[in-house]
């Protein structure tokens, strides 16, 4: 099982990914030392990522964000994924396979799950990601600060909305926390 994380380094608009593996860190010093890491700057270089990860046989059930965004938008690099776009970019490409049933994703950038914009982005990502094993997708509706040690985004305020896919791809329900 793998834990991908896709974080963002504030300064260059980019996704870092990590990918961590139960079975590396028995073997490892620590849970820093047991995945994978990449950049990812671009559209094109996230498909890139997901392609591997299938070629590889990884079991994802954790996936996060960690970018810029705004209401129903995350960035990499000088691009956005959207609502609109997602599926030209993620659909039909197989990334279903590599998620474990129920797995959770969180969209960490600023206010992406603002609004119906937002909701329609998780709504999307959680359709393609998540409809074979059903789970949870959720984002932030709030500004948040990048830290100054590592770059994570860290939200004080706002809201926390979840979005649950069922098996097939079908939204169950929405709630904001």
């Amino acid at each position: 099982m793998a834990i991908p994380l896709l974080r963002g380094n504030p300064d260059q608009n980019q996704l870092w990914v990590s990918i961590y593996s139960q079975e590396l860190e028995s073997d490892a010093l620590s849970r820093e030392n047991a995945g994978y890491y990449y950049s990812c700057g671009s559209l094109s270089e996230l498909q890139d990522i997901f392609d591997g990860l299938i070629r590889r046989g990884v079991h994802v059930s954790r996936l996060l964000f960690d970018t810029h965004g705004n209401s129903g938008r995350i960035k990499l690099g000088n691009q956005v994924l959207t609502a609109c776009n997602i599926e030209i970019w993620l659909a039909n490409r197989n990334y279903e396979s590599i998620f474990n049933t129920n797995s959770r994703i969180l969209c960490n950038g600023c206010n992406v799950a603002e609004g119906t914009d937002g909701s329609a982005f998780l709504q999307k990502m959680g359709q393609i990601y998540l409809r074979t094993g059903g789970g949870t997708i959720r984002g932030w509706t709030s500004l948040g600060i990048a830290s100054f040690f590592d770059g994570h985004v860290m939200h004080f305020w706002g809201d926390l909305k979840t979005v649950t896919i069922g098996s097939g791809g079908q939204v169950l329900s929405e709630m904001i926390e």
